[in-house]
């Protein structure tokens, strides 16, 4: 999937227009999940995306913000196929599980929001690298100096990337309310700041 986003304007990129409105945030109460006992556990995938230009929220993730009065128009990479319009802007979640038994909630902010109808989430890459964090998504079988691995310089933790066909990828699951509350948690994204990433082609730095 690939999506373009343009702030506060219409903005024509490969075939597709996304439209963006002014920004007001609101807290976001839960919304009744449809996930089975057996999905909680097993969880998802949080694949890396580098043709998807935003955070992409499946099913498995947790709402914790809206973005009230903002919302996209996107169109898929395929020109025949639909326009999808009213797509919401949110802040969520994800618990990941180390293979010792820590559990860690990522916080991934100024996403789309796809909670509904898809399964797995996409992170996008650069969105996540211009909020510090280190993505090291080449396998090591291609590149032996590759780490494979999305890293946390500031956190001082990395976590090592799975594959799935050819995307890596971390496995992720939705978060309880106890892991919320007690839980160390990780950015992979800004959650003040307006993500415009149109704003590379102007070679911005949005550290």
């Amino acid at each position: 999937m690939i999506i373009c986003l343009q702030s506060r304007t219409r903005h024509h990129c490969a075939g597709f227009i996304t439209t963006f409105t002014n920004v007001s945030s609101s807290r976001h109460r839960k919304r009744l999940r449809r996930l089975s006992p057996e999905e909680l556990k097993e969880g998802c995938r949080l694949g890396l995306d580098s043709h998807a230009d935003v955070h992409c929220l499946g099913r498995h993730a947790r709402v914790i913000e809206v973005l009230e009065g903002e919302t996209c128009s996107i169109q898929p990479f395929n020109d025949s196929y639909s326009l999808m319009t009213g797509v919401r802007i949110v802040n969520g979640c994800m618990a990941y599980d180390t293979l010792d038994g820590q559990t860690y909630i990522l916080d991934i902010n100024q996403a789309l929001d796809f909670t509904s109808t898809m399964e797995n989430s996409l992170l996008c890459t650069n969105q996540a690298r211009a909020h510090g964090v280190i993505i090291e998504d080449v396998p090591g079988f291609l590149d032996n100096n590759s780490r494979h691995s999305i890293i946390f310089p500031d956190d001082g933790v990395e976590f090592p990337l799975l594959i799935h066909g050819p995307v890596s990828y971390l496995p992720v699951r939705y978060p309880t309310d106890d892991e919320l509350n007690s839980c160390r948690r990780l950015e992979l994204s800004y959650h003040d700041s307006s993500w415009d990433p149109m704003a590379f082609d102007q070679g911005l730095d949005y550290r």
